[in-house]
């Protein structure tokens, strides 16, 4: 008896992790929305060193770049806060690099009180002034891992999301990977209380 129960918690545990990895992955790839009235981007803050911002964070706002800057009509809300061993916030840092790139000041909105996805999508959606049930489509710049849970958390709170995957380096994949797939885990037991 007990031998069947452990082999039917590992079957149901590996069809979890199967389940979860194949949604994860189904948002690696960009969304190519047809409809044309974007008119915000978030894009998700990574580490901040004291040299610069990190590869991870650089292929973010490059992905966001592409479409920056061929759509000049979109609001950009950089978000993410200051952690205790970076030079500056998040946010600030994204601004700076998408002004040396050539996006307009008056078009970027720093959002830097933000410590976790959660709080980057919550925060974020507080910076956009519209009737409280709304919903609004943005698009959504982060890693291609991390995509699948912030789009989920982005439509907890009336954002229709459009990916914008930036690539992770295959050395970096297992243990992203791996880690987001119990980070999805987590927001959905976390969802059911």
């Amino acid at each position: 008896m007990l031998k069947k129960l452990f082999f039917a918690i590992i079957g149901i545990c590996f069809l979890v992790f199967t389940v979860t990895g194949v949604l994860i992955y189904s948002k690696f790839e960009d969304e190519h929305p047809t409809r044309n009235d974007i008119k915000y981007m978030v894009v998700l803050g990574a580490k901040v060193r004291e040299n610069g911002i990190s590869p991870t964070l650089q292929r973010r706002l490059d992905k966001a770049l592409n479409v920056l800057l061929l759509d000049t009509t979109i609001t950009v809300i950089v978000s993410g806060g200051k952690g205790e061993d970076e030079p500056v916030s998040e946010a600030k840092a994204m601004s700076d690099y998408l002004l040396t790139h050539g996006v307009n000041a008056n078009r970027i909105i720093q959002e830097d009180q933000s410590f976790s996805t959660e709080e980057n999508i919550i925060n974020s959606r507080s910076k956009i002034v519209l009737p409280n049930n709304s919903t609004i489509p943005i698009y959504l710049a982060t890693s291609n891992y991390h995509q699948y849970r912030a789009q989920y958390l982005a439509c907890n709170v009336g954002f229709i999301p459009y990916a914008l995957s930036s690539s992770t380096p295959n050395s970096d994949m297992p243990y992203r990977f791996i880690r987001e797939i119990f980070a999805v885990i987590n927001e959905w037991w976390s969802s059911l209380y």
